[in-house]
């Protein structure tokens, strides 16, 4: 029997990196060193190579004080990023009320922040939370 088609497949080999970054995307393309040959189908394919590496993202601290009349800083800290940063990292920043009640502080409903590229190793974005001063004789208040 005669064969009607025949595949050839070929490799292509993808660097291993530890940067934070986008896909990528190249094409590759194929033509015949003979003219007389016909070409069937697609000649240019997009490839696209998915990015592995993830950004570490956590708040500064798990108890934070701020003293009622003041603010105080939530940090939100991007770390491990052992081959730098090539694209944007955002967080969503959202207080729910604990003891402390929505009139008690400054709530911030789903703000997002955006993490600079960076190529250090760990870098920080602060966002202040004012806190309502009162004549009240309370316990501390919570929120989160």
């Amino acid at each position: 029997t005669t064969a009607v088609s025949t595949a050839v497949c070929r490799d292509i080999a993808v660097t291993a990196d530890m940067i934070v970054e986008e896909n990528e995307i190249f094409t590759i393309s194929v033509q015949t060193s003979n003219p007389n040959d016909l070409i069937m189908g697609p000649t240019t394919a997009t490839v696209t190579i998915m990015d592995d590496d993830s950004a570490a993202v956590s708040i500064q601290g798990t108890q934070i004080n701020i003293t009622e009349g003041t603010s105080g800083e939530i940090c939100i800290v991007l770390e491990n990023v052992a081959g730098g940063l090539e694209r944007n990292v955002s967080v969503t920043l959202t207080t729910t009320a604990g003891t402390a009640g929505a009139s008690d502080f400054s709530q911030l409903t789903n703000e997002v922040l955006s993490l600079p590229l960076t190529t250090a190793v760990s870098t920080a974005v602060c966002r202040d939370i004012a806190v309502t001063a009162d004549m009240i004789v309370e316990e501390n208040e919570i929120f989160t």
